[in-house]
Parts: C-alpha cells; sequence; structure tokens
C-alpha cells in the first residue's frame, strides 16, 4: 500500500505540472519581464538623467505544499550611469542597499505602490498575485521607487581606477559631486524594449578587472582561526569589499 500511495503522490505531481506547463503557468507568476530604471538628477547645468533596461526572468518548482515552494529569479541587465560632469559619472549598482537579490522585489513593489490600501487583502499583495498582475500589464506610466528600495549609489573619485570607488549617499549628491546637485527621483516601468547593453565602454580598466579576479578594492590575505581569509586593504570602505563588476553587469564574465 505504501507504493500505491507513493505512486499516488507522483502522479499527482505528474498531472500538475503537466498542466501548468499546458496554461503557462500564469498564475504562478512564471516569466520573463523588463523594466527601465530611470535616475533623475538635479545639477546646477540642469537636469541630468540616465535609464537601463533589465530583465528578470522567475520561475516556480512546485511542490506537494505552497509552502514549500521554491522560486527562482534571475536578473540581467547592468547598471544605470549618469554624467555629472566631465569625468564625473554616478552609478546605480545591481543590488539594493538592503539586499542582493531584492531587485525582483523593488520592481514588485515599485509597480503597485500601496498595495494593501489599492486591492484590500494580504491574498493581493502576495508576490505570486503582484507578478500575476504583472504578467498581464504592457508598457506603462514609470512609478517612483521609494527610498528603502533603493539601488546602491556610486562613483569613482578617478574614472581611471577602479579603487576609487565611493558610496553615495542618495540623501546627499552634494557631498560627493558638489553644491547644487541633488537626486531627484528613481523611477521603475515596465517595457518591452531590449535590455541595456555596454556600461564596459564608461570604464576603460574593466578587461584588467576581470583578469585580476572581480573586486575592485583590495584585498589583503590573513590568517583567522588557523585559516586563510581575505579583508579590505587599510585605508579602503569595508562596506564596499564585495562589489565587483558582476555589481555593473550581470554579463561580465560570460
Amino acid at each position: 500500500m505504501a507504493g500505491a500511495g507513493s505512486m499516488s503522490i507522483w502522479r499527482l505531481c505528474f498531472l500538475l505540472v503537466t498542466a501548468l506547463a499546458l496554461s503557462g503557468c500564469d498564475q504562478f507568476g512564471n516569466g520573463t519581464y523588463r523594466f527601465r530604471m530611470t535616475v533623475v538628477v538635479e545639477t546646477p547645468d540642469g537636469v541630468k538623467s540616465g535609464s537601463s533596461v533589465y530583465q528578470i526572468d522567475v520561475a516556480q518548482r512546485l511542490q506537494v505544499t505552497p509552502e514549500s515552494q521554491v522560486r527562482k529569479v534571475a536578473l540581467t541587465g547592468e547598471s544605470v550611469a549618469v554624467e555629472i560632469a566631465p569625468g564625473r559619472t554616478l552609478f546605480t549598482l545591481l543590488k539594493t542597499v538592503s539586499n542582493n537579490d531584492s531587485f525582483f522585489l523593488m520592481s514588485l513593489r515599485s509597480l503597485q505602490p500601496n498595495c494593501r490600501q489599492t486591492y484590500g487583502s494580504a491574498e493581493e499583495c502576495t508576490i505570486d498575485a503582484m507578478v500575476s498582475r504583472l504578467s498581464k500589464a504592457g508598457p506603462g506610466k514609470p512609478f517612483i521607487v521609494k527610498p528603502e528600495n533603493y539601488p546602491m549609489l556610486v562613483t569613482f573619485g578617478d574614472l581611471d581606477d577602479p579603487t576609487s570607488v565611493a558610496r553615495v549617499d542618495p540623501d546627499d549628491l552634494a557631498a560627493t559631486f558638489g553644491e547644487g546637485v541633488s537626486l531627484r527621483r528613481i523611477t521603475v516601468e515596465v517595457t518591452d524594449e531590449p535590455v541595456t547593453t555596454g556600461i564596459e565602454k564608461r570604464l576603460g580598466w574593466w578587461s584588467r578587472i576581470i583578469e585580476s579576479g572581480g573586486n575592485l578594492i583590495p584585498m589583503e590575505r590573513t590568517m583567522i582561526n588557523g585559516r586563510s581569509r581575505y579583508k579590505v586593504a587599510p585605508g579602503y570602505d569595508e562596506t564596499l569589499a564585495d562589489i565587483g563588476l558582476s555589481q555593473f553587469s550581470t554579463e561580465a564574465y560570460k
């Protein structure tokens, strides 16, 4: 009887997976979505802006219970670059301040703000429900990204020197770029345009960093509890220890 029970469970899973494949899996949010992120900056010389199209592929492997569903999310794209002044460029990284993987959630939350107030129930604001609505939406108006969902912002003191990378405070661009420079807004919108490429053309040291391992900030080898470890070299920002080319482009090593 145990064998028959196992057979029934596997048959049920097979039928469910087959049904999902035939239906396109829309009710579970599978699909490919493209978004345009635009960064607008106020400067003494007028408004400067830059944008980049990125793609998110969403897939789920169905398990027996909803609690055990596994979602696979893949990001393809590159940084937004805004030239503030000759030799001074603001870059968004492919990570938010809070989480490496939250570009997906940032996109959903930005395109469906105030979800509970709009739809009236927690069930309508689950990730699956939000993605399902997104799958039915075409290109539309841009939505403001809230500060808590901002991508990390960086710049280079010298564009020719990757080790000069430095974080930029979104609330105080003037501290980095000078008086009169401020972040006006960051927006996200659904688009059907091609994914943006070419960020490496702005950074002449790109191929050299690929050959050296990908990290921008110098690292020192040290021993901790008898094990070899690496730490940020003195004089550099430890919060940028994991910043490499993959935070500027998902295609850096392809």
